[in-house]
């Protein structure tokens, strides 16, 4: 039989919805989470947290509630921390209808799927999934929606394994095509004719830090904004072209984005959604009557003339010595060379942007079509395992 198996009538109780959310280190996963949140709360969902993330997140949500920016994930830590949003609403989206979910989120650093440290995190690095370990890819591709948090000030620049964000999407893409295929010929004993078929998950990619004057000003559209953070031209038919390769897309409806923005529902056939996201939101200037951001970034401050331009020691004599303070891991140094840490403004009434609608978006298509699943089981080795049988 066939890996993919279609779920004509799912009980969303016994089976609840599941989004993953990607984004390289410091495209603001942790601060979207913790706002989430609160949005959800505001918005009339009811909502309970869990998981071994359950700690960090909490605190996060405290330091936004008194304007102080989160701390970051440890993307060097092993341990794949879960957290899990139980979600219910009475009446979705006005619809007089019940919807209640749980939805899991594993918060990984998008670089866990590129460079050097690939082959090791797709097969060592697991996650715990309904009580079963699988791996990262399997985990993706068990997802009902995933949320692609793009970095808009990285569109040209390199993340910390030296690889664009399109890079390591399209590196993870093709590990998903490639795990798809092996889970498929296992169980059929055959290759089955699905090479070219797309992937089923919901997605949607969304640009963060939304709320600086550059993005908010900029009259681009969403799917503008997507295309110039992967380096795509949206004049060209490329980042449609891009787009249908992977998922399930209407091409007349992407452009129809490109053009003027349409906010497209999601549905069987077009699965992908595009949104500037601020999860601290911007506030409206009198003054210069436009739109500002709720963050600010403190000046470094100058160095003192009098101070001497390296950290060099010198003897009496002149000669030049070993710092102490490089015994001790040079903990001066770092401390007077590192970036100033970002603020968020007090005083004035700040508005958040695109937090839960992609969550709705996702779980709105999700319950009319619910996309086709793989059985992911621990029994089912990775690519490399067990070749000799």
């Amino acid at each position: 039989m066939n890996i993919l198996r279609m779920i004509k009538r799912r009980d969303f109780n016994a089976e609840p919805i599941r989004l993953g959310i990607w984004g390289v280190s410091e495209s603001g996963k942790t601060v979207y989470l913790a706002k989430l949140y609160r949005m959800l709360l505001k918005e009339g969902w009811k909502i309970r947290i869990s998981g071994d993330y359950k700690d960090f997140l909490e605190q996060a949500i405290e330091k936004l509630d008194n304007r102080e920016l989160p701390n970051a994930t440890n993307t060097s830590d092993e341990q794949i921390k879960t957290c899990q949003y139980r979600i219910s609403n009475d009446n979705f989206q006005e619809t007089g209808k019940k919807v209640q979910a749980v939805i899991d989120f594993f918060d990984i650093a998008g670089e866990y799927y590129g460079g050097e440290n690939k082959i090791r995190y797709r097969e060592e690095l697991r996650i715990n999934l309904n009580g079963e370990e699988v791996t990262l890819i399997d985990y993706l591709l068990s997802c009902d929606g995933i949320l692609f948090l793009l970095d808009y000030w990285r569109n040209s620049n390199k993340t910390s394994n030296g690889k664009s964000q399109l890079q390591l999407l399209e590196e993870l893409f093709r590990e998903m095509f490639e795990r798809r295929e092996y889970l498929d010929s296992k169980v059929s004993n055959r290759k089955q004719n699905n090479s070219f078929e797309q992937l089923e998950s919901y997605v949607v990619f969304a640009v963060t830090k939304a709320d600086h004057e550059d993005i908010e000003n900029s009259g681009m559209s969403s799917i503008e904004l997507v295309s110039k953070v992967l380096n795509f031209d949206p004049k060209t038919e490329d980042i449609i072209n891009w787009f249908d390769n992977y998922f399930y897309v209407d091409k007349s409806k992407l452009a129809r984005q490109i053009d003027d923005g349409y906010y497209e529902k999601p549905s069987k056939f077009h699965r992908c959604q595009f949104f500037a996201v601020s999860a601290i939101g911007s506030y409206y200037d009198e003054k210069s009557g436009r739109s500002k951001s709720g963050v600010i970034i403190p000046e470094k401050p100058n160095p003192d003339p009098q101070e001497r331009k390296s950290d060099d020691v010198f003897s009496p004599k002149g000669d030049k010595v070993s710092n102490p303070s490089d015994r001790f891991g040079g903990r001066e140094r770092k401390d007077r060379n590192q970036k100033p840490k970002p603020q968020i403004l007090k005083g004035v009434r700040l508005e958040p942007m695109n937090v839960v609608e992609p969550i709705e978006w996702f779980i709105e298509g999700i319950l009319k079509n619910p996309p086709k699943l793989p059985s992911i089981h621990t029994n089912t080795p990775t690519p490399g395992e067990n070749e000799k049988e």
